[in-house]
């Protein structure tokens, strides 16, 4: 396994995701170094140089028109080559929904796609942090796939694992993830320097997805090197045991990748 480095511009892509088919990446963030509301533990892009939640440093941020540009510019060359994708995913270097013109760009991104390529759908990877704000919440609603983070069934775990800005309150957070409809709530399970795959965890997870109530639960483990070198991946057996366990007290249907 190895680290990722940060994406260089706001297009990437298309890859090809084990979630999405072929997805076209969106990156809002900075391309020079890590921007983010979390410090997660595994992340692939290594440890949050500049953990933020409010207070942004907006010169920073791309501009909405060279980002603009750049989706419509590679839009219009995969239209040309008919390269068909199921997706445009914004995802990128950190928490897309921190960017402070986010629900502009996805505005004017909607019409792009609509004009170029309408059969292709969009995506959005979120920590959730940004789940509280009503705005936020008006523009996850334009998303056809919206695939939201909750690996901690508790503030306790949550801090050891995310180390999100102290602004971010972990029962404001699930809460506004339960006023979200047709979500899917993604979970990455980790052991060694803190593990949140014991069954005690798990059924603390198990509490919030109820409240929750996401159409879909995806769960998975490492697949790059994580920012915290002390962290090991669960095996796909204990995977398969935890889905069991969810399954066992929840509808809802569990994916494990």
């Amino acid at each position: 396994m190895r680290k990722l480095y940060l994406q260089p511009s706001s297009v990437y892509g298309p890859l090809h995701s084990r979630r999405l088919g072929v997805s076209l990446g969106v990156n809002l963030l900075p391309s020079i170094y890590k921007l983010c509301s979390f410090n997660c533990l595994y992340c692939q892009y290594g440890f949050t140089e500049k953990l933020v939640f409010d207070n942004l440093p907006i010169d920073d941020f791309l501009k909405k028109s060279s980002i603009i540009q750049e989706i419509e510019i590679a839009l219009t060359e995969l239209a040309k080559s008919k390269t068909q994708i199921d997706y445009i995913t914004f995802a990128g270097n950190g928490e897309p929904t921190l960017h402070p013109e986010f629900s502009e760009i996805v505005k004017e991104v909607i019409v792009l796609r609509d004009t170029i390529i309408p059969s292709a759908k969009l995506a959005i990877l979120s920590n959730s942090s940004t789940a509280t704000a009503p705005v936020i919440k008006k523009t996850l609603d334009l998303f056809d796939k919206k695939i939201m983070k909750l690996d901690a069934g508790n503030e306790q775990a949550f801090r050891k694992i995310n180390q999100a800005h102290k602004n971010i309150i972990y029962d404001n957070l699930v809460e506004s993830l339960a006023t979200l409809k047709n979500i899917t709530i993604q979970t990455l399970f980790i052991d060694g320097t803190f593990s949140n795959s014991t069954n005690d965890e798990v059924f603390s997870l198990i509490r919030q997805y109820k409240k929750i109530c996401p159409e879909l639960i995806q769960i998975y483990s490492l697949d790059r090197a994580p920012a915290d070198s002390g962290l090991e991946k669960v095996p796909e057996s204990r995977l398969l045991e935890i889905k069991k366990i969810i399954s066992d007290n929840l509808t809802t249907t569990i994916e494990v990748f």
